[in-house]
């Protein structure tokens, strides 16, 4: 907690103080102390890092480590170890329940290394979860404790059938310790939320308020000058992409309030405003494709445009009529819209080209199954065979009944 480094953004601040507040019922006077942080955030105000602040800063620092938020830990009560995980890093907080209050025993965090800030979300907070775990083992080995986690997905953890891999190595390790999972939300998680979200000074890590861009729009690829003139008209004609373009030219993102009656395709590039930006004079997407170092610009694309990128990217000879899964990963190396994998589903469902080269796909068939019976007339089974030549009664059925015990069958013939 000492080596918490200096806040550099008003998102770090926000990080420090909403840990702190978690055990603000321990320090006198917090409102008092962090005054000088909460001004720093709050609209308009502009990031100037005081000497009042540095003396807020450093004196919850200490109040953080010293009694009564920080107690000695008692092994006749149960421990309760919070975990969480962010983009960059892990947190975890070993805390008592001593005299009805919750109080912290012991603070751990560490950032994440290149391959794993490429896991997913779940595997991610399975990772905070073992490396925790082992981390206070001499507290926790042999007791019974309570994990607290915001994802809610791990309370079944071990119902978890044939695990394999790394998945499987870290599920024995925690089948070792007397634990029980509990889900928490997220505005309870403090504690541990923060720490997950600690700037790190030795490795470089830190928040930022907005992802770095590592290319220029130059680099995305158009098949020629026509297609960049024609995109850029779509956007300035098409009523929300012009609008979301009028935000991140001004650089000022609206509160969620003032776009309650736009559409949901504003409302989902409202969402993803970090990832926004404007490009000779484009809208455009910063992407990373998951579990590589590949970045990508990715051009916006307005509802009356997304056709033509569908025909160009499925129809034509040189894409060959790919499916689905090909077709939309070829549609992500240059453009983006809201529901991007849905209407590529739609549209390759549709083509008729595909409809007649490709086999259809067959329908799932329940197995032949053995239907026991236990005695005469349990059980019959009754089919009708026809229509055969006519009779001189008049008949053209016949009406087949069998029994399944004694395999008995009777045939009657049908006029229909």
């Amino acid at each position: 907690m000492t080596t918490w480094p200096k806040p550099e953004n008003v998102h770090q601040v926000r990080a420090f103080v909403g840990f702190c507040s978690y055990y603000r019922r321990f320090i006198e006077g917090f409102a008092g102390i962090a005054k000088p942080l909460h001004k720093l955030t709050e609209k308009n105000q502009p990031f100037h890092w005081s000497r009042e602040c540095e003396d807020a800063f450093e004196a919850l620092k200490k109040k953080m480590i010293d009694a009564p938020v920080l107690a000695h830990l008692d092994f006749s009560k149960p421990f309760v170890l919070d975990t969480d995980a962010s983009d960059v890093a892990i947190g975890g907080v070993l805390s008592q329940n001593i005299n009805g209050q919750e109080r912290g025993i012991a603070f751990a965090s560490r950032t994440l290394t290149k391959t794993e800030r490429h896991y997913s979300v779940t595997r991610k907070e399975l990772l905070a979860l073992v490396h925790f775990v082992k981390y206070f083992r001499h507290y926790l080995y042999g007791k019974v404790f309570t994990a607290r986690t915001v994802h809610g997905s791990f309370r079944w953890l071990t119902n978890l059938k044939d695990p394999e891999g790394q998945i499987a190595r870290w599920l024995e390790i925690l089948s070792s310790y007397s634990m029980k999972i509990e889900h928490r939300p997220g505005r309870l998680h403090r504690n541990a939320d923060g720490l997950s979200r600690r700037p790190c000074k030795q490795c470089g890590q830190k928040i930022p308020d907005e992802v770095e861009p590592k290319e220029s729009v130059n680099q995305v690829s158009f098949r020629d000058e026509t297609e960049i003139g024609e995109i850029k008209d779509a956007q300035n004609k098409d009523k929300d992409v012009s609008l979301v373009k009028t935000w991140v030219t001004s650089g000022e993102k609206p509160a969620y309030k003032d776009i309650l009656c736009n559409s949901s395709f504003v409302k989902s590039l409202w969402s993803q405003w970090p990832r926004l930006y404007m490009k000779d004079d484009l809208l455009v997407r910063y992407y990373e494709v998951l579990g590589t170092n590949i970045v990508r610009w990715q051009v916006v694309v307005p509802l009356n445009y997304r056709r033509n990128v569908l025909k160009c990217t499925h129809d034509i000879n040189a894409s060959g009529h790919l499916g689905v899964t090909k077709t939309q990963g070829k549609i992500q190396q240059r453009y983006y819209w809201p529901g991007l994998q849905n209407d590529v589903r739609t549209y390759v469902a549709g083509c008729e080209k595909c409809a007649k080269k490709k086999d259809p796909i067959r329908t799932k068939q329940a197995p032949m199954q053995i239907i026991r019976s236990g005695y005469p007339l349990e059980r019959i089974a009754i089919d009708i065979l026809g229509e055969f030549p006519v009779t001189d009664r008049g008949n053209k059925y016949i009406l087949v009944i069998g029994d399944y015990f004694t395999k008995w069958t009777e045939c009657f013939p049908m006029q229909n």
